[in-house]
C-alpha cells in the first residue's frame, strides 16, 4: 500500500480490519485523533479516509458518541440504500433547476439515497403541505430551494431552529441562522454591470418582477447600485421596469405575459436612448426578446441584452450572454452538507459561497469606442 495516496491507506486498513471481523458491526473504531497519530498523519487525511467508508455504508458517525462499525462490506453491498432525502424546489425550467435537480438525485443515489421531489410551483400553501408530508415520511433531511415571498414559511424555519437536517439552496433567509449553498450575487451583480460600463453602455434598462421578494433579486439590486456608484455612473431608475408580474410557469400568450410584453415596449419607446436591457432572472430575459422582436430591433444592433441565467426555452434565444450559475456544483454542495449533518456529523449553519461565471455569448454590443455613448 505504500504507492496508495495517505487517506486510501487510512480507508483501506480500516476495511480490512471490518472485512475481517477484527472490527465487528456495531464496534466503535479508533478516533480520528488516534488513528492520525497510528498513521502518522493529518486528522484532515484521516477523515478523508473514513468518509470514503461512510459513503460506502460501513461506518456511522453518531454525535457525540464516536464512529461506529454499520455493516461488512458484502451487507453494505446489498443494503446500500440508507433512507430518504426529501427535495422541494420552488420551479424548475431548463434555464434553472433541471440540471440542479438531477445532479442532486445523481448525488444522492451514488452516496445510496433514495429522492423523494416536490416542486412547490410558488406557493407558499404548497410548500407547507410538502414539507409536512415528507416529515411524515421520516426523511433522514430536506433540501429545499424557497419559494419566493417576503416571509418565509414557518415551519420552514422550525425546522431550521431544531436539530433536523436542512440545507437551503439559493436563498439567505435573514436574520435565521442556517446552511445555504449559493451564489455571491452582490459580486456578480458588480461584475455584470462592470461588463457593460466596459462596453460603453449608461442608459441601461432593468427588468425584475414585482413579486420578486427573494435574497437573490435583492442582492443583485444592491449589487448595481455599487457598482454604479463606484464606477461614478449615473443611476437614472426612470429606466427601470420593477413591476412585471409574470413568471416561468405562465403560458406564452398569456394575459400576464401581453401585460409584461407591452411595458417593455412602452419603455423602449418612451426612451428610445436606453442602449440595453438588464434583466435579472432568464423569465424576464424571455420576455425581452418577445418585446424587440415585436418592435423589429435585432439584438444587438439596435438593443443590448444581458441576463443573470439564460433562457432556453426559445429556439432563438439560446445565445443571451449572461451571469451563469453553475448548478451542477451548487447541487454537489448541497448534497454533500446535508449528507454531513445525516451522517453524525455537527451541524454548524454557514453559507457555503459556489463562483459565478459570466458568459459573453454576443448580445452585448461595444460602444465604447463611440462619441456620446456616454
Amino acid at each position: 500500500m505504500s504507492n496508495l495516496p495517505l487517506y486510501h491507506v487510512v480507508y483501506q486498513t480500516v476495511y480490512d480490519s471490518i472485512a475481517s471481523g477484527k472490527l465487528p458491526i456495531g464496534t466503535k473504531i479508533p478516533s480520528e485523533k488516534e488513528l492520525g497519530e497510528k498513521f502518522h498523519v493529518s486528522r484532515i487525511t484521516v477523515k478523508t479516509g473514513l468518509n470514503m467508508l461512510v459513503e460506502q455504508g460501513l461506518i456511522k458517525r453518531r454525535r457525540g458518541s464516536g464512529t461506529f462499525v454499520l455493516n461488512t462490506p458484502s451487507q453494505a453491498k446489498s443494503s446500500k440504500e440508507h433512507g430518504t432525502i426529501g427535495v422541494i424546489i420552488s420551479g424548475l425550467s431548463d434555464s434553472y433547476g433541471k440540471n440542479l435537480l438531477i445532479t442532486i438525485c445523481d448525488e444522492c443515489d451514488r452516496k445510496g439515497y433514495s429522492v423523494m421531489l416536490k416542486i412547490s410551483h410558488e406557493d407558499q400553501q404548497l410548500e407547507r403541505k410538502y414539507l409536512k408530508e415528507l416529515l411524515d415520511e421520516h426523511v433522514k433531511g430536506i433540501l429545499i430551494l424557497p419559494v419566493q415571498k417576503e416571509f418565509y414559511n414557518e415551519l420552514l424555519v422550525s425546522l431550521l431552529f431544531s436539530d433536523f437536517p436542512v440545507v437551503i439552496i439559493d436563498r439567505k433567509l435573514k436574520n435565521i441562522r442556517s446552511t445555504v449553498v449559493g451564489v455571491d450575487n452582490v459580486g456578480a451583480a458588480k461584475e455584470a454591470a462592470n461588463f457593460l460600463f466596459s462596453h460603453g453602455h449608461r442608459r441601461i434598462a432593468l427588468l425584475t418582477q414585482s413579486n420578486m421578494h427573494n435574497s437573490a433579486i435583492i442582492d443583485r439590486i444592491i449589487g448595481l447600485r455599487e457598482s454604479y456608484a463606484l464606477n461614478g455612473v449615473l443611476l437614472d431608475q426612470s429606466l427601470w421596469i420593477e413591476n412585471l408580474i409574470s413568471d416561468y410557469s405562465e403560458q406564452s400568450g398569456s394575459a400576464e405575459i401581453e401585460a409584461d410584453v407591452s411595458a417593455i415596449m412602452e419603455k423602449l419607446n418612451n426612451h428610445p436612448d436606453i442602449t440595453c436591457l438588464l434583466s435579472l432572472d432568464n423569465h424576464c430575459a424571455t420576455l425581452a426578446i418577445e418585446a424587440l422582436r415585436r418592435m423589429r430591433k435585432t439584438i444587438p444592433e439596435d438593443c443590448s441584452l444581458f441576463s443573470f441565467d439564460t433562457p432556453k426555452n426559445i429556439i432563438a434565444s439560446n445565445n443571451v450572454s449572461h451571469i451563469a450559475q453553475q448548478e451542477e456544483l451548487i447541487a454537489q454542495n448541497s448534497v454533500q452538507a446535508l449528507l454531513a449533518t445525516v451522517e453524525g456529523e455537527e451541524a454548524v449553519p454557514n453559507e457555503i459561497v459556489v463562483p459565478t461565471l459570466l458568459e459573453d455569448l454576443g448580445t452585448v454590443k461595444d460602444l465604447s469606442d463611440q462619441r456620446g455613448s456616454r
